[in-house]
């Protein structure tokens, strides 16, 4: 938190279309102080024992056809050689991804805040190398009735991007700190 704070108070807050260029890309989830879902899980497992497997969480932020669009990645992935992966039931070199799309849109342009709507999850698991894709999870889209999701980009630079949940009703923000995947523009 001491860190995100100041990385925020370093610099101009981030806004649209100033940062655009800067903002769209692949970004991987570092840190969260999330404490509902995937935050107190995900530390655990990513540094559980080799049998469990890899877990990654990242974020792909684009304009695609001149719509503002995020699609979140949670990837299991079993190294080769480890015991059986016990929640994925993974094969030695297979991966398991969860695929939420989504639509997005800039609500204020600065400070940078973004709002999100769930269009589809996307399942799709590839058993390892010299395998055909698992027909028990297919790649097809399941359309779901979520709320809106409200963001704020609070610090972004070239390899680091800082986001806070909007605040609702005095509740917490969740912290969240992305390294970028891809290279910057």
């Amino acid at each position: 938190e001491r860190l995100a704070s100041a990385a925020e108070n370093s610099s101009p807050a981030p806004s649209w279309p100033r940062d655009a260029d800067a903002l769209c890309g692949r970004w991987r989830l570092l840190a969260t102080t999330e404490t509902r879902s995937a935050g107190p899980l995900l530390p655990r497992i990513a540094s559980g024992p080799p049998a469990v497997g890899d877990v990654s969480v990242s974020q792909r932020i684009a304009v695609d056809r001149g719509r503002l669009r995020c699609e979140e990645y949670l990837t299991v992935v079993r190294p080769d050689g480890s015991l059986l992966s016990a929640w994925t039931l993974l094969p030695p070199g297979g991966r398991s991804t969860l695929t939420t799309r989504q639509r997005a849109r800039v609500v204020e342009a600065e400070p940078l805040r973004l709002a999100v709507s769930v269009d589809a999850l996307e399942i799709d698991a590839d058993r390892g190398p010299g395998t055909t894709p698992s027909m028990l999870a297919p790649a097809l889209p399941i359309v779901l009735p979520v709320a809106p999701s409200t963001f704020d980009v609070t610090y972004l630079d070239e390899r680091i991007r800082v986001s806070r949940d909007a605040p609702r009703f005095g509740g917490q923000q969740t912290l969240r700190i992305y390294e970028r995947e891809d290279e910057p523009p």
